[in-house]
């Protein structure tokens, strides 16, 4: 019999569970043969093709997208950090989801209430201003990504819109109470704002359709600190 070079073999590409491999078992010197079953339940790995399934049989971290054209059985977590692009059901025995707080202790599947308000709060368009202090006269505004304010400015006059939501992060220092006022000496405006006074911290105004066209940003211990908000 002539010898047969491997690369000359023709390639098999279905492998089906009657097929086995034909092995050089070193331990003792003898040809073997192993099955496909076998050979795959060698492998270090969690995770089986059965053929036209993919059996995972521990928890799977994924951290790039996952694209699944059939179910998903799951016996382990399945933890997702965001859930957005979810274009059919997701039935799992347990699920985790970062920012969805409406689930149990044993991350029971959410309500269906509970992901619409993920989605909904997390598409939400929330700005933030950052602000500090100079002297005390003027508060001074900029935001992160340097847009609103390309450079810090005093006490700009504000355009807001409704529908919107806007967090003051009042980092002036606790001396300069952030409130949002009906007018320019009158009473705060509360709706839709949380925190209205705040001296530190987060000052959130979720714009209503019912605002005003004008509305006014003071501090409260000092007048002169403050300007007008314009709601289009």
């Amino acid at each position: 019999m002539a010898d047969i070079k491997i690369s000359e073999l023709p390639l098999l590409t279905n492998v089906e569970d009657s097929d086995f491999l034909v092995v050089n078992d070193v331990s003792s010197a003898t040809t073997k043969k192993i099955t496909r079953e076998r050979f795959l339940f060698g492998l270090p790995s969690n995770i089986i093709d059965s053929g036209s399934n993919v059996i995972v049989s521990q928890d799977a971290t994924i951290n790039n997208d996952l694209i699944v054209g059939g179910d998903i059985d799951a016996t382990g977590d399945i933890s997702f950090g965001s859930l957005t692009d979810v274009v059919g059901g997701i039935i799992v025995n347990r699920f985790i989801g970062s920012g969805i707080q409406n689930h149990d202790s044993n991350g029971a599947l959410p309500t269906s209430a509970a992901v619409i308000d993920y989605i909904t709060n997390s598409l939400t368009v929330n700005y933030k201003f950052t602000l500090g202090v100079s002297g005390s006269d003027h508060y001074t505004f900029s935001d992160p990504d340097n847009i609103w304010f390309p450079t810090i400015e005093d006490d700009p006059v504000l355009y807001l819109r409704r529908g919107e939501v806007y967090t003051f992060v009042n980092n002036s220092g606790g001396g300069h109470p952030l409130q949002i006022r009906d007018s320019a000496s009158g009473v705060a405006y509360n709706t839709g704002v949380t925190n209205n006074g705040a001296a530190t911290g987060n000052v959130v105004f979720k714009v209503p359709m019912s605002a005003p066209a004008t509305l006014y940003y003071r501090c409260t211990n000092h007048a002169a600190m403050g300007n007008t908000i314009n709601i289009v």
